[in-house]
Parts: C-alpha cells; sequence; structure tokens
C-alpha cells in the first residue's frame, strides 16, 4: 500500500493531469456547446467511474481515516488541556455540562437583559427582628467587632449610639451608651474605622453645619472637629472603605465623594447613574436605553466592594459601583415594613454585621431593626 506522502503525490499529479486534458479539450477556452457536453459526460459517468472533484478529500483520507483520527485526537487533546478552548478555565472550577451551562451564563448579556438584570425586587429574606428605639432619627448606622453604633438627628436631639442588639427577653434595643451633639448640630451619618496607627474611630458628619467629627470609638470621646466642603455643602451619608483608606460621602445630590482617611481632603468624585429602558418591547432588538442621575442618596454603607445606599423617601437599596458611579442592583423593601406607626418617618439606615451578606437595616422612628440576607 501506499505511504500518505506518496499518495499525496499522486492526487497532486493526477489533478495536474486532468487539468492540462480539460484545457487541452476547449482549445484555450470553452465554448457553451463544449461545456454542455463534457456536463453531460460526467453525469452520464457512474459514480464509481467520475473522477475525483477539487472538493473531494485526498486520497489517503479516504483510505486511511482511522489512521487521521489517531493523529488528529492527541493534538485535539492537548488544546483542550491547554486552553484551545477553555471550557473549564472560563468557569474556574466547573465541569462537564455544569461547565458548560456556566459558560453560557458568562456570556455577554443582551442590553435589554444587562438592564433588567439591575432590578432585582424584594430579592431578601428577613432573618430576625429586634426592637428600635421608636423615638431615634435615624441618620446613619455602623458596625464592627459585636457592636452596633448608631447616629440620629434633629438638632438638639442628635447623637451617637452604642444600641443592644439582639432578640429575647428583657432585650429592649437601648441605648448603652450615648453622647450628644451641641443642639446647632443636626447629626448624619456615622461610619468606623482604624486610623493609621490602628486606633478604633468613628466618624460623624453634619447636615448642613459643613463640620465634621472624630471619636474615640471606645470612649465616644471627641477627638478632632474639621470643616468639609460638598457639592451642595451638606453632609447626609458616609461609609467606610478599608480597602483604599477613605470614607464615601453622600450630601444629598448624584455625586459621592471620596476623601482621603488622613487628610480628609477630597480625593475624587463619581456621578451616580441609573440606566433605564426606554422601551421594554421584547420585539426591539435594540432597546433605546437611558441613563439618568440618582439624586437624594442618604445613608451609605460598604458592601462586598459595592457602595449600598438608602434613597430619601424611597424604600429601596441600591448598589453602587464606586469606581464608575454605575448603580447594579436595585433593591426593593416596599414589602418589610407595611403597617407603619404614625410616627414613623423613611426607611434608612444600613449596617454590614459579623455575617457576609447579612444586613441590618431600619428607619427613621421605627419601632423595629431588620436583620436580612441578601440573595
Amino acid at each position: 500500500s501506499e505511504s500518505p506522502a506518496i499518495a499525496t503525490q499522486t492526487h497532486l499529479t493526477y489533478m495536474a493531469v486532468r487539468r492540462r486534458k480539460a484545457a487541452k479539450g476547449s482549445g484555450g477556452g470553452k465554448s457553451a456547446g463544449a461545456s454542455s457536453q463534457n456536463s453531460s459526460a460526467v453525469t452520464s459517468m457512474s459514480k464509481a467511474q467520475q473522477p475525483p472533484t477539487t472538493a473531494d478529500p485526498p486520497f489517503y483520507l479516504r483510505r486511511y481515516p482511522m489512521i487521521f483520527v489517531a493523529i488528529a485526537f492527541p493534538i485535539l487533546s492537548v488544546l483542550l488541556s491547554r486552553g484551545g478552548f477553555r471550557i473549564r478555565d472560563s468557569v474556574g472550577s466547573g465541569e462537564g455540562v455544569k461547565g458548560i451551562i456556566a459558560s453560557e451564563r458568562m456570556r455577554p448579556q443582551s442590553p435589554r437583559d444587562a438592564v433588567k438584570a439591575i432590578y432585582v425586587g424584594d430579592a431578601y429574606d428577613v432573618l430576625a427582628t429586634y426592637p428600635h428605639d421608636p423615638k431615634a432619627f435615624t441618620q446613619g448606622l455602623t458596625y464592627f467587632g459585636g457592636t452596633l453604633y448608631e447616629g440620629t438627628g434633629l438638632n438638639g436631639k442628635s447623637e451617637l449610639r452604642e444600641l443592644e442588639l439582639g432578640v429575647g427577653e428583657g432585650v429592649t434595643g437601648s441605648v448603652l451608651r450615648s453622647t450628644k451633639l451641641d443642639e446647632k448640630y443636626f447629626g448624619e451619618g456615622i461610619a468606623h474605622y482604624h486610623d493609621a496607627n490602628g486606633n478604633e474611630r468613628i466618624i460623624q458628619i453634619t447636615w448642613q453645619e459643613q463640620t465634621g467629627f472624630i471619636y474615640d470609638a471606645k470612649t465616644f470621646e471627641v477627638l478632632k472637629e474639621f470643616r468639609y466642603e460638598t457639592k451642595t455643602n451638606e453632609g447626609w451619608g458616609i461609609t467606610y472603605d478599608d480597602a483604599r483608606h477613605e470614607f464615601i460621602v453622600s450630601d444629598g445630590s448624584d455625586f459621592l465623594f471620596f476623601w482621603d482617611r488622613d487628610t480628609l481632603e477630597e480625593k475624587r468624585r463619581v456621578q451616580v447613574t441609573l440606566r433605564n429602558l426606554v422601551s421594554n418591547n421584547d420585539d426591539d432588538d435594540e432597546p433605546e436605553i437611558s441613563t439618568r442621575p440618582v439624586q437624594q442618596i442618604n445613608e451609605l454603607e460598604m458592601v462586598n466592594g459595592l457602595v449600598f445606599a438608602n434613597v430619601w423617601y424611597q424604600n429601596v437599596l441600591i448598589a453602587i459601583d464606586p469606581v464608575n458611579g454605575q448603580v447594579v442592583r436595585v433593591y426593593d423593601f416596599t414589602k418589610l415594613y407595611t403597617k407603619r406607626s404614625p410616627g414613623a418617618d423613611c426607611f434608612n439606615g444600613i449596617s454590614v454585621t459579623e455575617k457576609q451578606d447579612e444586613l441590618l437595616v431600619t428607619g427613621k422612628n421605627w419601632p423595629n431593626m431588620y436583620r436580612i440576607r441578601l440573595r
């Protein structure tokens, strides 16, 4: 039998002879009649008599298919293992059908699906309900090491507090310790953090006084008073990004402000924006998408690398990408506290807990605080 190399040469020689014969028979150019005659002649041949066309596979592939498979299979295996197709690597530890399904999920979303994915509805579970002081005009919550702190507002009633947290007999959500602000200050958001020397600190801002305070978290002693400016020259919410050593501040506008932890100087600011579908017609392949600024951003909390925020007088939590300001999730809390007492004000107050994806939320003058888990 012929070797693959010889078979290849035989095939090429045969094709060259065939082309020369075709050229000789046409006399340098095909007439319509000659073309018709040649076509009829080929058609009248039996399948066994017809010469191979240029589309036919080489002789060695037709005669030795198993040899080709034996050679190709190891090459294909190497490609798969070294990332030629990257099914497994593209989805981490996914394998087989699960890996392929995960790959499908990781494909880029359509514009419509990307926008719809932002609105997750009431994708949370209430794990526990704690008592909360209904007289507390809650402006901010912050948590560290098993201790929950609260900042309250209103002139003459603004405080920094440490709260009793839990359920069971005798647990009332009472104030364990507190310090009052001067009545000229309307207290706003608070955040727990560690300074450059590792000391526990709490920062608190005020509404329209452009004044902030830094406390010793263990004694509530005021260590520093400072001034600041924002777009509206107001202070609403504040949280701390431990990874970047910076505070993130809201002022009721559509901007977030990033302050250096040590100097309290503004490093940058980003506008918070939300994408919406102008047309929700599923038949529209390219729906029009609008981007609008989100105003009246209130209390803030850093959660798993995103800035979670209350929006003044709306029953939502929004999750904001701190790099570009885009809202990536909108949670609807309309059903959280439906039968509100006459004195209850708006939904406000977010804090992380000792467990990832579990938050504490409440509102101004709410009688309860809720531990929730995000889905």
